[in-house]
């Protein structure tokens, strides 16, 4: 797994919920980490964005989606529809 903050944060839940399985005599599946992506700012006025799928864009878009605070998952959700 890629040693980024999302993997970090989808183990620290799923190890919360593991506790909690255990605490209460049950088990869970293993951790699989979902990947949703990466989106980065270059400069003032661009961006880019990939996401897990594959789908890769760039341009004043995407510098617009990162200032207002779009998150990926909402991207990804609009583009599959």
């Amino acid at each position: 797994m890629p040693q980024i903050a999302p993997v970090a944060i989808q183990e620290a839940r799923y190890c919360a919920k593991l506790i909690r399985a255990e605490l209460e005599g049950r088990g869970l599946p293993p951790f699989v980490y979902r990947d949703k992506g990466t989106m980065a700012t270059i400069g003032r006025r661009s961006a880019v964005t990939e996401l897990s799928n594959g789908l890769r864009l760039a341009g004043m878009t995407e510098a617009a989606m990162v200032v207002s605070g779009k998150r990926r998952r909402d991207l990804a959700a609009r583009l599959r529809t």
